[in-house]
């Protein structure tokens, strides 16, 4: 974490401003704590950074990533997915 990402805040800031700070604690960001003049702490999110919800385009290009890429021009059966992905693994395991 860079020393220039991290925001100072006031006691009385906190308390006056709690709602945009969770928001932007949400978003990330950090702050250090200074009451009286003299820095107390830290106030960090627990999570990395959100990211924006994919939208169903991105989602299906994740999905596809995920699953191995498999490119079919017909809807595959499951059992037909399952024989593929069985003859996939098993090149993967022999190293071919």
């Amino acid at each position: 974490m860079n020393i220039n990402d991290v925001q100072p805040i006031s006691t009385k800031q906190l308390r006056e401003t709690m709602p945009s700070i969770k928001e932007r604690l949400l978003a990330g960001e950090s702050f250090y704590w200074i009451d009286r003049s003299k820095p107390i702490g830290m106030i960090k999110p627990l999570e990395p950074k959100r990211k924006a919800p994919m939208n169903a385009n991105e989602y299906r290009q994740h999905i596809r990533k995920i699953a191995g890429g498999i490119n079919s021009k017909k809807p595959l059966s499951p059992k037909e997915l399952n024989r593929l992905l069985d003859k996939r693994y098993e090149e993967m395991l022999s190293g071919q």
